[in-house]
């Protein structure tokens, strides 16, 4: 099971407001260039090789990670957040991410609580296999 929180828009920045190299595996300021998804594919035919530079491209590989936990059996929760996600855009990338009926969109801390608290229920319902 796998839970993405997300303000949903994919755009290139970090913590420290400075615009960083073109990575898409930024996390914590270890992106570089050994991340590769040769089974995602951008918008001029070649496959993304961890220099991503524009929003479609990182858009893109979001999909393909999503896709691949979906099929390897991973439980997606998705959760769009803030005012400011509430783009079309970004609430249908994160629906398409999420596995059916596991997308949730919180405009406020109270609704984002209320959806922890809903997927915390849904958990006991899950059980371990090996």
């Amino acid at each position: 099971m796998a839970i993405i929180l997300t303000d949903g828009e994919n755009a290139p920045g970090s913590t420290s407001g400075m615009m960083p190299p073109p990575y898409f595996n930024q996390l914590s300021g270890v992106g570089s260039l050994a991340l590769q998804a040769p089974t995602v594919v951008k918008s001029d035919g070649t496959w993304l090789d961890g220099n991503v530079s524009s929003t479609t491209d990182m858009n893109t590989f979001q999909s393909g990670v999503c896709t691949a936990m979906k099929n390897d059996g991973i439980i997606i929760y998705a959760i769009t957040f803030g005012s400011g996600s509430s783009s079309s855009t970004a609430q249908k990338a994160m629906a398409a991410c999420a596995t059916a009926g596991n997308y949730y969109h919180a405009p406020d801390n109270a609704t984002l609580n209320q959806i922890f608290q809903q997927i915390a229920g849904n958990l006991g319902v899950l059980r371990l296999v090996q």
